[in-house]
């Protein structure tokens, strides 16, 4: 089974206090969610990131064989991992 991820924006924000935030999807046309974040930074933009990495991983192609096997093996497997329900 497929999942379904919310559409972006994926933001984060640090508070004055150090504190994070994750905002997910548009306030404006929904859904949209925002609570507290406790993770690093780093965690926070790989997060937010996550929606564009898989659309990139989605659109390439391998039809003449230049990706190395091992390399295209790891980009179906992230697919995998990030796509479907276990």
């Amino acid at each position: 089974m497929m999942s379904e991820f919310t559409k972006g924006p994926w933001i984060y924000g640090v508070r004055h206090d150090g504190s994070k935030w994750l905002s997910i999807g548009d306030y404006k046309t929904g859904p949209h969610y925002q609570g507290d974040l406790y993770a690093s930074e780093s965690d926070a933009k790989l997060i937010c990131s996550a929606p564009d990495l898989l659309e990139a991983l989605q659109n390439l192609e391998n039809d003449n064989g230049q990706i190395p096997d091992h390399a295209w093996k790891l980009v179906q497997d992230a697919i995998k991992k990030a796509t479907i329900i276990q």
